[in-house]
């Protein structure tokens, strides 16, 4: 069996060479918490989306219509409550945008450079298809509030990102000052 040759333009040469590359315990542990906001951004979601709308409308069900197991809204409200109708109709969306956020900072966590530019192209493609719902290209309800909760998202992300960072960041000068005071 030929062994997988990588190139630098290849997406699993990326991911090699971090796996390759050796990080402090500090890097791990920041790469996990992305992983888990990741996954638990991405299943919380799913959950609200699962019980506060009528999935029938999701794209994949409308594909595939005989895997359809619940038709209507688990919890059923009325739209009026403008708490629950943000709550079903925004918020997973954000959460979504969330977890890619927090998947592109996991995959890229050590490549500044790659890392911004493909959260760039992320966020722009997110807007950008929800821009295409207004078209009726894709199918969906363009919604301003939409727009609004991705964009309060991503802030509220660079700002726990940041304050995370800079925790971090003490963390480790503390240890280098320890080790410099020992040693």
């Amino acid at each position: 069996m030929r062994p997988l040759i990588l190139k630098k333009q290849n997406a699993f040469y990326v991911l090699a060479e971090m796996y390759d590359r050796k990080m402090s315990p500090h890097a791990l542990d920041c790469r996990r918490i992305f992983l888990f906001f990741a996954v638990f951004y991405m299943a919380v979601g799913c959950l609200l989306y699962l019980l506060l709308r009528d999935i029938s409308r999701m794209i994949f069900f409308g594909v595939f219509g005989s895997l359809r197991v619940i038709k209507t809204p688990l919890i059923g409200w009325h739209s009026a409550n403008l708490f629950l109708s943000v709550l079903a109709f925004n918020i997973p969306d954000a959460l979504w945008f969330l977890s890619g956020i927090y998947l592109i900072r996991f995959v890229w966590f050590l490549d500044n450079k790659n890392r911004n530019k493909y959260l760039f192209i992320f966020c722009f493609l997110a807007v950008f298809m929800e821009f295409l719902q207004k078209s009726d290209f894709m199918p969906g309800t363009f919604d301003l509030l939409d727009i609004a909760s991705l964009a309060a998202a991503a802030i509220l992300e660079s700002i726990v990102y940041a304050l995370f960072n800079s925790i971090r960041r003490k963390k480790i000068e503390k240890e280098k000052s320890f080790k410099t005071l020992c040693f």
